[in-house]
Order: structure tokens, then C-alpha cells, then sequence
């Protein structure tokens, strides 16, 4: 793909990067000790779905009855407004109302429901503007209603539950397409955003994960010139992790078993792929260091903590600067070893799709980017 469309395709694939960890499962596991992984041959893809509409860019919610909400993203040519779910023991999606947002984030609250703020809504515009706007998606009713609007209109920007339910909001692309290093709380017994404590840097298309310890780290979407910074729900403050990123710009993130944060992959600049080695975070230590390196560099992949303690890294760009369609493949990270081996193809390429971890321990992957927008789906096993 060429520069410009790099640099288009990162503004529309942050709910992408995040959907490794769905922020509103519940409260963190307690802190675990990798495990061996299992032989990555004994994986396989099979087709299930597809979706009624193509979409990439989109979000993908695990609900608590074990579904999957799929929700906005781009369609062929515009935002696209039907919601889906996906029934796991059907392997079918089924209608959910209309959700019209592209660019913004879906975190399921302690009480099942889902949060949708930010992001756009005009599917018509030219230009498309951040909105404050947020609404949740009901699991009792399976409707969408409104709640209190952002402060702040922002798009491309991070959301996450806190242990005590309420949900941080974190920088994006203003309504003047800037930057912002504003921050805010919602309140699900009020329905109302109120303001944090701001970022020490504007930041968008970032990451954002709840640690085991309560804390949030964040990780920029550029590298070497910014580090990452913890927010303490506590104290209402973020703070400077010592230590600028090595890795590419645009990376995935994911969160360990262990309480550790992966990241991977990545463009080193607009025409070269990030290729050393991927980094860690260790919460505990307070620093990052470095893993293994990818087997295939790549970007706009995700990668989704498997139930063995694994990490599975699936599709992606593989060349920052041609116009070239993305990868089939996939690659697994052994915790315990810190290295990656070859895991299973997918059954077609794909970048800025999504992939959920169900409850039986295989992952849906819904949509994305191929040689056109994606309306399939299909499960690793």
C-alpha cells in the first residue's frame, strides 16, 4: 500500500488494535505464570457466517450470554450502520439494530450493557467530523439508546473499564482533526462523562489496557519518540514510563496471562516495515524490554491472548509501502520461550479485521481489509 493510504488506514484501525482484550469483560484475572503452548500445528481456520455486511475498522464486543456484537467500522464505500451478532452455537449472525460510527470505541460495562462513544456519524460527509455523542447497546432489551454525551468530541481515541466500573477515555482526533490530550471518566449510574486528568502528551490511535494492578497503560501509535504512561484511577494522574518505544509505528498490543503487555509489529517509517525485535512491558518492573522477533513483520494484525497463555498474531500488512494485498498467515508467541512460530493461513488474507476469543477458547476473526472489504468470517481452533 502506499504512504498515503498507510497513513489513511491508521485513523481507521484502532478498534482493531484493541479488540485483542475486550476492556469490558470484567476485572482482571489474578496475576498467572506462563504455561508451555500447545503444538501450533493442531490449529486450523474453518469458515463460519458470513456477516450480512462487509466491514473493516468495525468493533467486536464478547457480550456475557457468550455472542458477539459486531458494530460500525467502513463498508465498501461509507460508515457502515447495521449492528450483527454472532451466535457461537449457530455459527450465524443475526440483525441488531442500527449503530452508525466509524473510528470509535465499544466497551462492555460490568453490567453486560455496551458502551459506543465518539468516533463519526455522518455517513455522508466528505470530511467527517469527531462527535461527543455515546450511546449503549442494552443486552436486556437489544435495543440502542442514548446516554450522556464526551465533553470532548474525539475519534480514533481508547476506552477502558476501570475495576470500579466506570470507563476511561483517552485522547483521539478532535473535532479541528487535532490531537488531544484530554482525558475523561463515565459514569454508568449517571450516564455522564466528567473530566480527568490530562495525558502528558496528545495522543491518538493509541492503545490503552487495564493492568492486574488497577492501573491503565497506554501505548503510543508512533515509536521512538514517545514512551508509554500509566493512569492511576486512584490518584486521577498519569505518569511518564522512563524509556522511548523501539518498535514500529502502528503496532499491536496485547495483554499476557501474566499481567505483562506484548507489542508487535509495525511500519518503521512509510516505507519500511518494523523488522527487530517486539517488546514488553512488564508492569511489576515498571519498564519494557525486548522479545522475539516476528516471523513475518507486519502491521495492522491483531493479536488475541489464547487459553493456553499463547498470543495468536493473524494477518496484517506485511510491506509498509507497495500496493500489495495482506497476509493469510499467521504466527503464535510462546510466553515462556519469548519467540514466534508459524501457526496456521487464514483462509484468505486480511488487515483491520477483528479478532474475539469465545468462551469455548477458539477466535472469531470478522471482516477487514483483503483485496476488498470483508464480509466473511471464521474461527480458529
Amino acid at each position: 500500500m502506499t504512504g498515503s493510504n498507510l497513513a489513511g488506514l491508521s485513523t481507521l484501525c484502532l478498534a482493531t488494535v484493541l479488540l485483542s482484550l475486550e476492556c469490558g469483560c470484567g476485572n482482571p484475572a489474578q496475576l498467572q505464570k506462563p504455561v508451555p503452548v500447545s503444538n501450533p500445528g493442531a490449529h486450523a481456520f474453518r469458515a463460519t457466517g458470513p456477516m450480512a455486511y462487509a466491514r473493516s475498522g468495525h468493533t467486536a464486543t464478547l457480550l456475557a450470554d457468550r455472542r458477539v456484537l459486531i458494530a460500525g467500522g467502513y463498508g465498501l464505500s461509507t460508515i457502515e450502520s447495521h449492528a450483527e451478532i454472532f451466535d457461537p452455537v449457530q455459527g450465524a449472525f443475526q440483525a441488531a439494530g442500527t449503530l452508525t460510527r466509524g473510528g470509535h470505541t465499544a466497551t462492555r460495562l460490568s453490567n453486560g450493557d455496551v458502551l459506543f462513544a465518539g468516533g463519526v456519524t455522518d455517513p455522508n460527509s466528505q470530511t467527517p467530523v469527531a462527535t461527543a455523542s455515546a450511546e449503549l447497546f442494552r443486552t436486556a432489551t437489544g435495543l440502542f439508546q442514548p446516554t450522556g454525551n464526551m465533553i470532548v468530541p474525539r475519534k480514533y481515541f481508547a476506552s477502558t473499564l476501570l475495576l470500579d466500573g466506570r470507563v476511561l477515555v483517552t485522547g483521539g482526533i478532535t473535532a479541528n482533526e487535532e490531537a488531544t490530550d484530554t482525558a475523561e471518566l463515565y459514569d454508568p449510574k449517571s450516564g455522564t462523562f466528567s473530566l480527568a486528568a490530562k495525558m502528558n502528551y496528545p495522543w491518538s490511535n493509541h492503545s490503552a489496557f487495564l493492568l492486574l494492578n488497577g492501573k491503565v497503560l497506554l501505548v503510543a501509535a508512533t515509536s521512538g519518540n514517545l514512551p508509554v504512561e500509566l493512569y492511576d484511577p486512584k490518584a486521577d494522574s498519569f505518569t511518564i514510563i522512563n524509556g522511548a518505544r523501539l518498535g514500529g509505528s502502528d503496532a499491536t498490543v496485547s495483554l499476557l496471562a501474566d499481567g505483562r503487555v506484548l507489542i508487535t509489529g509495525g511500519a518503521a517509517n512509510y516505507a519500511d516495515m518494523y523488522v527487530g525485535p517486539s517488546e514488553i512491558f512488564d508492569p511489576v518492573a515498571g519498564r519494557l524490554s525486548t522479545t522475539g522477533a516476528l516471523v513475518v513483520p507486519r502491521m495492522f494484525h491483531t493479536a488475541t491472548l489464547l487459553s493456553d497463555g499463547s498470543v495468536l498474531m493473524a494477518g496484517g500488512f506485511v510491506d509498509a509501502e507497495a500496493d500489495v494485498p495482506p497476509t493469510a498467515t499467521t504466527e503464535i508467541y510462546d510466553p515462556v520461550k519469548g519467540t514466534f512460530s508459524p501457526g496456521p493461513a487464514m483462509l484468505y488474507p486480511l488487515a483491520a479485521h477483528t479478532a474475539t476469543l469465545l468462551s469455548d477458547g477458539s477466535v472469531l476473526i470478522t471482516g477487514g481489509q483483503g483485496p476488498v472489504v470483508s464480509a466473511g468470517a471464521q474461527i480458529f481452533h
